[in-house]
């Protein structure tokens, strides 16, 4: 069972309806692998005035990438470290 999660002051200010908790609901295997930077991230987005739909899209994305990273078997804190220093990525330039 997930552990409730306070809502964030800026989603209380903007009476938001969708709250952090139902997201948590929808989005589980992003906010159990950056729970902290994700309520952060939601916070941010309803600050700027970002649709609901917006965040929605966003946050189905990091879940994406989050389920791809369990599959791995890679924890966050070890994202950067897992990647080979000699590697080359079409972005590396």
């Amino acid at each position: 069972m997930c552990k409730e999660l306070a809502v964030s002051p800026c989603l209380k200010n903007k009476e938001i309806t969708m709250t952090i908790n139902r997201y948590r609901y929808f989005y589980a295997c992003a906010f159990s692998l950056f729970e902290g930077h994700l309520v952060a991230f939601v916070d941010e987005m309803v600050e700027h005035d970002h649709a609901e739909s917006t965040v929605r899209i966003y946050l189905s994305c990091i879940n994406d990438v989050a389920k791809a990273i369990r599959a791995a078997g890679i924890a966050a804190c070890d994202l950067d470290e897992t990647r080979p220093s000699n590697s080359s990525l079409p972005w590396d330039g």
